[in-house]
């Protein structure tokens, strides 16, 4: 565990009968959704909106809205994360949560595809001038249509270095998207979906550290 960047939340970790949930409700539309980024951008990593009425009836997200409760948060909404399997290396970029406004952390839960991930850190943020706007449009299942989205991308001819952080096949966990950051699905042999959960309002990383300390989520 590094702090600065990943906190782990292994009680979290899907059950097998979330997991045979998950492959009748949520897959297939990830499935869906993962042919429409492909043909729009190529075999990459991306978000797409869910219904949240059908995620409600899952215990995993149940259990999400739980610990997000117990630590004082409120959940804004849950989303998938779904990338390609073997997709090359994505350029570092900041997640949005408001067109203009970077997302401090997100509450990630794999339910595919976690083995052979990479998740890499740098400490940069959207006032670095290698780091540009991007729109973007993105699946939303609900609608059965692309809608708009916003969130910050490296320049792509701009060189990072190496990064501060790595973290090799991330499970559940709380992710600090606010720093400059790279999924690299290069070693992966399935597709990867993931849940994630948004905050509204927001709070500073350091607050969310200090809010897992008190409740013993950190040792």
């Amino acid at each position: 565990m590094n702090r600065d960047y990943h906190i782990p939340v292994l009680h979290l970790a899907p059950t097998p009968i979330e997991l045979a949930w998950a492959q009748q409700h949520l897959i297939p539309q990830a499935n869906i959704a993962l042919d429409k980024l492909y043909e729009k951008y190529g075999a990459k990593f991306d978000k797409t909106n869910v219904d949240q009425n059908l995620l409600r009836t899952w215990s995993l997200t149940a259990r999400m809205q739980g610990h997000i409760n117990r630590l004082g948060l409120q959940l804004r909404k849950f989303a998938l994360f779904i990338g390609h399997r073997g997709a090359k290396s994505a350029q570092p970029h900041v997640d949005a949560q408001t067109f203009n406004t970077p997302m401090v952390a997100r509450l990630n839960v794999p339910i595919q595809g976690q083995f052979g991930a990479r998740l890499s850190w740098w400490n940069s943020g959207v006032e670095d001038p290698r780091m540009q706007e991007r729109h973007f449009e993105e699946w939303d299942a609900k609608t059965q249509s692309m809608r708009r989205g916003f969130s910050y991308l490296s320049d792509p001819q701009a060189n990072w270095g190496d990064p501060v952080h790595v973290e090799h096949d991330p499970g559940p966990c709380w992710n600090r998207v606010e720093l400059a950051h790279r999924l690299d699905l290069d070693n992966t042999t399935d597709n990867r979906i993931n849940i994630t959960a948004e905050l509204e309002p927001q709070v500073t990383w350091a607050d969310l550290v200090s809010r897992l300390e008190a409740h013993g989520y950190i040792k």
